[in-house]
């Protein structure tokens, strides 16, 4: 598979395009109601600071602030999946109202309409809110959710990175380089020819080490009276943690950890044999850090055994 493909296939810009298109289309109606709820939230009067959040959202496009909307909590609580509404909120930023605003502002929305029925909403005994899909998006789609994570190494050379919103990437137009997203993002010097040149190292899978280890999942597998026992030592720091809720996340982990394992082969046979490229960041500091997941040189011990350098030079002589 070529780079653009692999772009085209798993880069999340891709992917919440086509979910929006896919939206737009299976729920046209549900998007219009929401836009007129949405208009008669913003027509009423409240305290200072929610007005002027609220002039901020009238003037905006509500039939695609509505999809994206829908899109992100598909993409990110797909259904089977909930997850913390805090969390999804927080990656559902309102282009330019600061971060803290667009979040609070994006929770009020998903309250507002949630009569809608395109997702649900549950209540925790520790006061967490938990939202749910119930959009369920065409088959193509959501084998592209279920294989939907960080972006694996490059199989062709990056881009050249010209600016502070240049982007390796063969597909994406802008990407910023400064780690953050918007409230770090500067448009101040960085270190664009140490990226350029560490862009350009080239590094392949160690096939022997690949087929020979695992990853090991960062808990074990527990019977009930082990969960029981985990429990009742959770309750120190989280006393308001039901039991249920206690196993709920221990199940959560172990299939987010059996995804981890099937990304894995599915990149793996993509990039294995390859001379492959690591593309690189700053943060607002201007400290480097490699990106990837899966396979990185600032991951774990495990994904950084996975990487061998391309170019080897055989070392001898005494120590």
């Amino acid at each position: 598979m070529k780079q653009t493909q692999i772009e085209r296939m798993i880069h999340p810009q891709h992917i919440m395009n086509d979910v929006v298109k896919d939206i737009e289309e299976s729920y046209p109606n549900e998007i219009a109601k929401a836009v007129k709820v949405i208009r008669k939230w913003c027509d009423v009067e409240e305290w200072e600071s929610k007005n002027l959040r609220k002039a901020f959202i009238r003037v905006n496009d509500l039939y695609a602030l509505v999809a994206k909307l829908l899109a992100k909590i598909t993409m990110y609580a797909p259904n089977g999946k909930p997850m913390t509404l805090i969390s999804v909120a927080g990656m559902c930023h309102i282009a330019g109202m600061e971060k803290l605003n667009s979040i609070k502002t994006v929770c009020e929305l998903i309250a507002l309409l949630e009569p809608l029925g395109l997702y649900s909403l549950e209540r925790n005994s520790d006061k967490t809110v938990m939202i749910e899909s119930l959009i369920l998006p065409d088959e193509a789609i959501e084998t592209r959710l279920n294989l939907y994570c960080y972006m694996p190494p490059m199989v062709e050379r990056p881009d050249v990175l010209e600016n502070n919103k240049s982007c390796g990437y063969k597909t994406i137009k802008a990407d910023s380089l400064i780690l953050g997203h918007q409230e770090n993002y500067h448009e101040g010097c960085i270190s664009l020819d140490v990226l350029n040149k560490l862009n350009r190292n080239q590094y392949e899978l160690d096939n022997e080490f690949i087929n020979t280890f695992n990853k090991q999942w960062h808990r074990k597998e527990q019977t009930p009276d082990e969960l029981r026992q985990t429990f009742e030592l959770a309750q120190i720091d989280e006393p308001y943690l039901t039991y249920e809720e206690h196993v709920l996340r221990y199940e959560q982990d172990k299939i987010n950890f059996e995804t981890y394992q099937e990304q894995f082969e599915v990149l793996k046979n993509q990039l294995i044999d390859k001379p492959i490229y690591i593309t690189n960041k700053v943060d607002k500091r201007g400290r480097i850090y490699a990106q990837g997941y899966h396979f990185s040189t600032m991951g774990s011990s495990f994904e950084k055994a996975c990487l061998n350098l391309a170019k080897k030079e055989l070392i001898d002589g005494e120590l």
